[in-house]
């Protein structure tokens, strides 16, 4: 009976790999192997993930000085089978040595360090490339571009022999010559311009080079390495790509183990020294038929024997008679899940967010133990992790404050991949990053641990959630410009141009690397598809609806008749994004209709005088409420306003008024726009227009009969209630955990996210010049604040103002 094919995970461990190419190429020969089921060549980064979910039995892990030893032990547990192959052996011996034993199998491509590796080593030379090196021998009728081809780093040895033979070459020879150097090294010495030497060329003109010369040149490395040795026993892969391209190689006899692969004078030629290799490449190059000759049959016997499809012939032999298993532990009874906010009930100025998830841990903790992690907003110097009662569990402190401009933070990277191991945290769900550098997406990821993100609003598109321009107005995104970003930015906080594209190509990153991606409209799934390309091709997106808690309860039948008052209900705080200012301003011009108006929430100081009943009297001002608890006067309303300036994700609060039968007034942006449906269950009104919600109230007043149609149209189809968004939540998280695996080996290696496959981004998303000019002046620190300052009293009037500035005295330094 014949085994299973393999499903195979490779990676480059060294992740910016000079010789990446040759993964590439061990990529592709699998790909073709008839033993392979499935192969996939992972960045460290998704590694672990990948190997999970797509239930990978071999991890082949290439190159091997710079491997992660915790990566490659948790990668090595989940595949079962795992298979190290090392090619810097003998200079990089002792290093490789110590990541042998994290493998079953090591393939080195020295044969005289073989033996240091014990039962596990192998030899297994590197090879030709297909893909990129195979080229046919050049007939007699075409001309050679040159006559001697040398490609190689300017090791001492090298650097000599080439100083000294290019004396002795006749005057019409052309050679080609590429001797990169780097600081390390001594200077080459040779008498030609730097650019004629010190370049560097890809795999497949390294091949083209090779087949339009008449010989290639391979010289030794000489390098003081482990045990005394100078050179490598085992030729470099130069020996096979050459062959493959058609070329003929002429190297020196120091290379003795080159025999073995191919047949001198044959296949290829040695030579001792500078008069004997001149000698022999006169010859070469005077006879061309020899030449080609010789080129043929290395060709030959390269195809034959010395490709990758034939070395990977070779690990899939030796991974064949490795006995073991992917270990698994058994899953625990309840599984954990890591909600990551910027706050929770209880703390100053909670708000949806905080009350939807409040209400989801109650409703996940039969099945889920729920842990929260959340930011000290005070200081920015700490984040907590919470119990599902929201008692501390640990508190982490950072040395640099957080501020909203970070994209990067490895002392806070650190910190969340130690709670993750720590908690064994299953699944983590990030619901907002205020407070978090968004890379903490990244940590999960590494660690192989699912994640969602849901975008309760728009901090994922700018750092203005809720996308207020300078002109404290909506500005119209994702329909305009980065240029118009830039604008804003800078008349807003001075931030210099450029910095939006900067945060957005991070952040298309991060979505790119989270498992499941949830909008609570399509309105708001819409708009991050327009920004991010990694939301437009995500593989799982979902569109699940913010819930107010089940309710059996019937909506209460209102018969709303003159001249009795239409009581219109405002529920939810009063702020300038909430539309405050609209309400404040329309009022007066309502105080003698027959409506009344009754305030539930918090009043923004700005709005304080909406409690004056001189001013306003047809304004009741119930104040706050509990978000579990409705007020009973809300009951007696018929309407209720809904007058946001930005495009809402949801709004739980016309949720909670739909829920009970009022009809709404919303503005047509937003979530709000694309619940409701116009003169069927509710009226829309433009944004930030006094005079569409005046006409609106007149229109419900003169018209009872046209209330009670909209109140009729009102359905529980209209809100998601906890239960039925519960049941789709846990569905999402059973397939994200389908393929968890426990108990996988931990280290203290320190986390780098540059090491680990995340391309370099800055630390911060604020690009340029700290300074520029605005309106011809330039800002310093100060001025930058005083500017903010006197933004913020424009919206929020003095109290806030003055608050602001006393906390600011307050805060430690």
């Amino acid at each position: 009976m014949s085994r299973p094919k393999f499903r195979v995970l490779l990676l480059d461990t060294k992740y910016r790999n000079p010789n990446h190419y040759i993964c590439l190429a061990i990529f592709h020969a699998l790909q073709r192997h008839p033993d392979v089921d499935f192969v996939v060549k992972v960045d460290p980064v998704d590694a672990i993930a990948t190997a999970m979910q797509r239930n990978c039995d071999l991890f082949i892990a290439f190159d091997g000085e710079e491997l992660r030893r915790d990566l490659c032990a948790v990668l090595a547990t989940i595949c079962g089978r795992s298979v190290l192959w090392v090619t810097e052996d003998p200079y990089e011996l002792p290093i490789n040595l110590r990541n042998a034993e994290l493998f079953d199998v090591v393939f080195t491509n020295d044969s005289s360090s073989v033996s240091a590796y014990g039962n596990r080593g192998r030899h297994l030379p590197l090879a030709g490339a297909v893909d990129f090196h195979s080229l046919p021998v050049l007939s007699p009728q075409q001309e050679m571009r040159y006559h001697i081809f040398f490609a190689g780093t300017a090791w001492p040895n090298r650097s000599q022999f080439l100083r000294s033979v290019l004396k002795q070459l006749p005057d019409d020879w052309k050679f080609k010559l590429a001797l990169p150097t780097n600081p390390f090294l001594p200077p080459h010495g040779i008498d030609l311009p730097p650019s004629a030497l010190s370049w560097r060329t890809s795999p497949s003109d390294f091949a083209r080079f090779a087949n339009r010369s008449a010989i290639t040149l391979m010289l030794p490395r000489v390098f003081t390495a482990s045990g005394g040795r100078e050179f490598a026993e085992t030729p470099p892969p130069r020996l096979f790509e050459a062959a493959l391209a058609g070329s003929v190689q002429i190297i020196h006899e120091s290379l003795t183990e080159a025999k073995n692969f191919f047949n001198p004078e044959k296949e290829l030629i040695f030579f001792s020294d500078e008069r004997d290799f001149i000698e022999k490449t006169t010859r070469i190059i005077n006879d061309r038929a020899y030449r080609n000759e010789i080129a043929e049959a290395a060709r030959k016997k390269a195809i034959e024997l010395h490709t990758y499809d034939r070395r990977v012939d070779t690990i899939l032999t030796a991974a064949s008679e490795i006995d073991a298993a992917p270990v698994r532990s058994a899953i625990a009874d309840r599984r954990t899940v890591l909600f990551v906010g910027h706050n929770v009930i209880g703390s100053a100025n909670f708000g949806g967010v905080e009350v939807y998830l409040d209400r989801i841990r109650h409703a996940l903790q039969a099945d889920y133990r729920v842990l929260f992690y959340i930011p000290d907003n005070r200081t920015g110097r700490s984040a907590q992790l919470l119990s599902e009662t929201y008692e501390v569990l640990e508190t982490i402190n950072f040395s640099r404050a957080y501020s909203t401009d970070l994209l990067r933070c490895e002392e806070r990277e650190d910190a969340f991949r130690n709670i993750l191991r720590k908690y064994k945290i299953d699944l983590v769900h990030f619901h907002h990053f205020i407070g978090h550098p968004p890379s903490l997406t990244f940590v999960s990821r590494l660690l192989g641990i699912s994640s969602a993100f849901t975008a309760h609003d728009f901090y994922g598109a700018c750092h203005e959630f809720n996308l207020l321009s300078f002109k404290q107005t909506f500005c119209g995104a994702p329909n305009i410009p980065l240029s118009q970003c830039d604008v804003c930015l800078w008349q807003k906080h001075h931030i210099a141009p450029g910095s939006q594209a900067l945060r957005r190509n991070f952040w298309n990153d991060t979505l790119s690397r989270t498992d499941m991606l949830v909008f609570n409209t399509e309105h708001s799934k819409e708009t991050y598809e327009r920004i991010y390309p990694a939301v437009r091709t995500h593989s799982n997106v979902q569109v699940l609806p913010v819930p107010i808690p089940d309710s059996t309860a019937t909506a209460a039948i209102r018969h709303h008749t003159q001249p009795k008052p239409l009581k219109i209900a405002w529920l939810g705080n009063i702020t300038h994004q909430k539309g405050g200012d609209v309400l404040s301003r329309a009022l007066p011009l309502l105080a003698h209709a027959p409506v009344e108006f009754h305030l539930f929430g918090r009043i923004d100081p700005q709005y304080a005088n909406l409690s004056d009943r001189t001013r306003y009297p047809n304004v009741v001002v119930h104040g706050g409420y509990r978000y579990d608890a409705m007020p009973t006067a809300l009951m007696d309303c018929d309407v209720s306003l809904h007058l946001s300036i930005w495009p809402e994700t949801y709004c739980l609060t016309l949720s909670e008024a739909l829920q009970i039968g009022l009809v709404p007034i919303v503005t047509d942006i937003g979530a709000l726009g694309e619940r409701i449906e116009h003169g069927v269950n509710g009226l829309k009104i433009a944004p930030d227009s006094e005079g569409d919600l005046i006409d609106a109230i007149h229109f419900l007043i003169d018209s009872p009969s046209v209330l009670s149609k909209y109140r009729s149209n009102i359905s529980p189809a209209l809100y998601a209630q906890v239960s039925s968004h519960v049941a789709s939540l846990k569905g999402a998280y059973s397939k994200l955990l389908r393929n968890r695996s426990y108990d996988m080996p931990q280290t203290d290696e320190k986390l780098n996210l540059a090491e680990v496959g995340i391309a370099p981004h800055p630390l911060s998303w604020h690009h340029g010049t700290q300074y520029l000019p605005l309106g011809g002046k330039m800002f310093s620190g100060a001025i930058r604040k005083a500017h903010k300052l006197a933004t913020f009293y424009k919206i929020h009037g003095v109290r806030p103002t003055l608050r602001i500035i006393a906390n600011r005295i307050r805060a430690p330094r």
